[in-house]
């Protein structure tokens, strides 16, 4: 990890501020107020990093963090982690609320803001408290290690190797061996409650009394089919003797019925007297013949009336042209001269004689109608007359074909009955045959064996089936007994196994081993750093195992640290303060190298703030000369100080404070 630049906007002393780390390698840190070079602390040196930390983590060392009046605050980061580029930025708006922006390569990674948060800590690859213990040494806990008690320095340590992975392993295994264990016992009783259900069952007696009834039950249904056999046949013998006797009643019935009928039917046919039809051809032919007549003669008449009104208009017009002849000189035709009076008169004697020759021929044709009009007038008379009779003789014939119909109607019906009665008399004589046949006489009842059968039966079937049941039980529970010693079994290599990872993740097993590598790298380390700064004065060594005073001399875990000088071993509160500084220093630097090298990420800055403080000038010398060694190890250090540093680094940052105005600014990055 390693940082390129940060942007501050209303955080704690800083206004707006950029800061740019990418050129940086081993840096001073120092500041002075405005007008009183001479004052450093509280010009904002060690704010810086508390923004790193407000950034990744949301928290700092102090409680105010926003600038004076200020509603709103930002804090932004940019570094590089494992060749990606990331950019967190967090704040708070006006109206109160945080937020905060996770950011790869250009691209937003944030989700909810807790979710965010554990997306950052995992891409880091520590916790809060482990960050600050491994690469920022803040002021005033240089010895947070060194004076924790030993069970804390354990804890601090498991942190720091992220061995809370194991011990989580190790809750995990023993909460399953619990649940195994659970398993185990639950699966023994059970076993055990099945082994004293069936320990006194004697399931080979069963199965043999079982096949005895079984046989003894085919037995007594084959019995009890043969009755029902027998039964059944009975039972259709019956019905078939019912059939047929009802079949001769209802036939007898029927032959009483048709008997009574015919002898109506033979009453009805002598009753009746039929008398001849008489001719109607006769009759129909005068009617015909004086039709004939009839209308010939009122053609006739019709001729002599047209040809009489002919006559009677050719005498009017001859009037008339006598009429005109007297009134004229001229004949009214050809109009020759009439005015001689022989000549009219002439002509109109001539008409007139005309007239009289139509007058005659009048007459005889009126007497010629009278005449046939008196015959019509006969013959019409005659015509009724006929017709009449006629009528009368055709009803009289009809009447006559009613009475044959009915008659041969009944005689139809009398023929019927007696084909229908001889038929019945050779069904009788049949039914009388079929009743002999099958008389019922004799027959055997067997409905008292069938019941009693049935009750020896019913009881066989609940005693097979209960002995049935008794059976597939027992060999359920042999078969629920085996699965049983599977799973027992299989529970107790469930258990070996977990029981085997218990010890690898408890207290002895593998984080005791890992616990003394580090303890040896670490202590190793550390004295290295010492022999560095102070020479051979003294080094460092740790104690994990402690005898109690008991009778039985048991071993404690702890994790004591122990100081070697030359005369002999001392206290590490026996020290003074500026040899526990360089103690603190070096514990701490070996921790930040043990996360170094075990971490899955490289991180290549630490920051140390005010480890000088107690150092003589001596002793400072030697610390320069170390931090400028750790180059190696760390590419970005940044030293924070109020004593006069600046020479002794490569880089330096210097920040100033305004005394009026209470604002920090970075004034000079070299």
């Amino acid at each position: 990890m390693k940082l390129l630049d940060c942007e501050l906007k209303n955080f704690m002393s800083y206004k707006e501020q950029k800061v740019n780390f990418r050129k940086l390698s081993i840096t001073s840190i120092i500041g002075f107020f405005t007008g009183n070079e001479k004052r450093s602390n509280g010009s904002g040196k060690s704010t810086i990093f508390e923004s790193l930390l407000y950034c990744l983590y949301g928290k700092t060392s102090k409680d105010d963090i926003i600038f004076q009046d200020e509603t709103e605050m930002e804090v932004s980061w940019l570094f590089e982690l494992n060749e990606e580029t990331i950019r967190i930025t967090r704040g708070i708006n006006e109206k109160g609320s945080g937020y905060l922006i996770y950011m790869v390569n250009g691209i937003d990674k944030s989700e909810g803001k807790n979710e965010t948060q554990d997306i950052i800590e995992n891409k880091i690859g520590m916790n809060y408290e482990t960050f600050i213990a491994t690469l920022f040494f803040q002021q005033f806990e240089q010895d947070s290690f060194s004076s924790s008690t030993p069970l804390n320095r354990k804890i601090y340590l498991k942190s720091i190797l992220n061995l809370e992975l194991y011990d989580r392993c190790y809750k995990e295994v023993n909460e399953k061996l619990k649940e195994l264990n659970f398993d185990l016992n639950s699966l023994k009783s059970k076993k055990e409650l099945l082994d004293n259900n069936i320990k006194d069952i004697d399931v080979v007696k069963i199965k043999k009394q079982y096949k005895e009834n079984k046989i003894k039950l085919t037995t007594q249904k084959e019995t009890l089919e043969t009755y029902r056999g027998k039964e059944n046949s009975n039972i259709k013998l019956k019905e078939t003797y019912n059939k047929i006797m009802s079949k001769f009643e209802n036939t007898k019935k029927n032959q009483s019925i048709l008997i009574e009928d015919k002898s109506r039917y033979e009453i009805k046919l002598n009753k009746f007297v039929i008398n001849e039809r008489k001719d109607e051809t006769g009759l129909k032919n005068k009617l015909e013949k004086i039709k004939n007549e009839g209308d010939i003669l009122r053609e006739n008449i019709n001729k002599s009336e047209v040809e009489l009104n002919s006559i009677k208009n050719k005498i009017e017009y001859n009037e008339e042209r006598i009429k005109n002849i007297c009134d004229n000189d001229n004949c009214p035709v050809c109009e020759n001269d009439l005015k001689d009076n022989s000549k009219k008169n002439k002509l109109i004697n001539k008409i007139k004689d005309s007239n009289i020759i139509f007058q005659n021929t009048i007459q005889g044709i009126e007497k010629s109608i009278i005449n046939d009009k008196k015959i019509l007038n006969e013959l019409k008379v005659q015509y009724v007359n006929k017709k009449s009779n006629l009528e009368l003789i055709e009803k009289q014939n009809k009447e006559i074909d009613i009475e044959i119909e009915r008659k041969k109607g009944v005689q139809d019906n009398l023929n019927n009955i007696n084909k229908k009665l001889s038929i019945l008399e050779k069904e009788i004589e049949q039914l009388k045959i079929e009743l002999k046949e099958n008389s019922i006489k004799g027959i055997q009842d067997y409905s008292e064996e069938i019941r009693e059968l049935s009750i020896k039966i019913e009881e066989l079937i609940r005693i097979t089936t209960r002995q049935r049941n008794d059976i597939i039980g027992y060999e359920k529970t042999v078969e629920d007994i085996k699965s049983y010693e599977t799973k027992i079994k299989k529970l107790h290599n469930e258990i070996n196994n977990y029981t085997i990872l218990k010890d690898i993740f408890g207290k002895n097993g593998i984080i005791a081993e890992i616990i003394k590598v580090s303890i040896d790298q670490i202590q190793d380390y550390a004295n290295n750093i010492l022999k560095d700064i102070c020479g051979q004065e003294f080094e460092i060594e740790f104690e994990t195992l402690k005898e109690l005073k008991n009778k039985k001399a048991e071993l404690k875990d702890t994790l004591d640290i122990k100081i070697i000088t030359k005369k002999g071993i001392r206290g590490y509160k026996s020290f003074s303060g500026g040899e526990r500084a360089i103690i603190n220093f070096a514990l701490r630097m070996s921790l930040s190298k043990l996360l170094s090298d075990i971490s899955k990420n490289t991180f290549e800055f630490i920051v140390l703030d005010e480890i000088f403080g107690s150092l003589d000038e001596y002793h400072s010398d030697k610390l320069i000369k170390v931090i400028n060694y750790l180059k190696n190890s760390f590419k970005q250090i940044f030293i924070i100080s109020h004593t006069n540093i600046k020479d002794s680094f490569t880089n330096q940052i210097t920040i100033e404070k305004n005394n009026k105005t209470g604002v920090s600014k970075v004034v000079n990055i070299a």
